[in-house]
């Protein structure tokens, strides 16, 4: 893999931003690479997304569907884990450049911390309902670890993830 490739984790990727998202990054080979995927409970379209985009890790992160998961991708050597810590860790892998978490409410709040503590470049797309509270946790920790933080609403979902996929690193 060439440099000019970015890693792009993608939390909530069965949902539809999540959709869009890894529509873009197979649009655009030469430049994005799913490395991880990580879907709350819907473990089909995981299992389906996972074998269409050979991401290096999936995370299931309802722990009842994780040996479902693992026993149906057994034969692609992609790596499965299961639960909010697993996410949490892996978004801090030092392959990963970006991190577009998109998985609803707080759910996705821990793994949004730990990657933009890491330095991770972060794309976090919420229902305008909860982007109030969610923005003001993300920005404090964002502005203690002083790193960039990115926020967009559902509206703008499509236009963010252009932007931010064709900002140079």
């Amino acid at each position: 893999m060439t440099k000019d490739i970015r890693n792009i984790a993608v939390l909530g990727s069965t949902g539809s931003i999540g959709r869009q998202t890894l529509d873009i990054i197979a649009e655009y080979p030469q430049l994005f690479k799913a490395w991880l995927l990580v879907a709350r409970s819907s473990a089909d379209l995981l299992i389906q997304q996972a074998r269409q985009c050979r991401p290096h890790m999936v995370i299931i992160a309802d722990e009842q569907y994780y040996e479902y998961v693992r026993d149906a991708l057994e034969d692609t050597g992609i790596e499965v884990a299961t639960g909010s810590a697993a996410i949490a860790q892996a978004v801090t892998a030092p392959e990963i450049d970006t991190v577009v978490t998109a998985m609803v409410g707080y759910s996705g709040l821990e793994s949004t911390i730990a990657a933009i503590r890491a330095g991770k470049r972060v794309v976090a797309m919420c229902a305008p309902a909860t982007e109030g509270q969610f923005g003001k946790d993300i920005g404090m920790a964002s502005i203690r670890a002083a790193l960039k933080y990115l926020f967009y609403s559902i509206a703008g979902a499509f236009l963010a993830l252009l932007a931010i996929f064709t900002v140079a690193a």
